[in-house]
């Protein structure tokens, strides 16, 4: 078990982890919109 296969890991964690952020905050966003609208 390398560094480089722990690193990779941990990068791959941190983008799954962005990509749900950045969908659960569009959708907030949208809802807020449409509310507001």
């Amino acid at each position: 078990m390398g560094i480089s296969y722990v690193w990779s890991d941990v990068s791959w964690w941190g983008i799954a982890a962005w990509v749900v952020l950045f969908f659960v905050g569009l959708t907030v966003l949208l809802n807020v919109y449409s509310r507001g609208a």
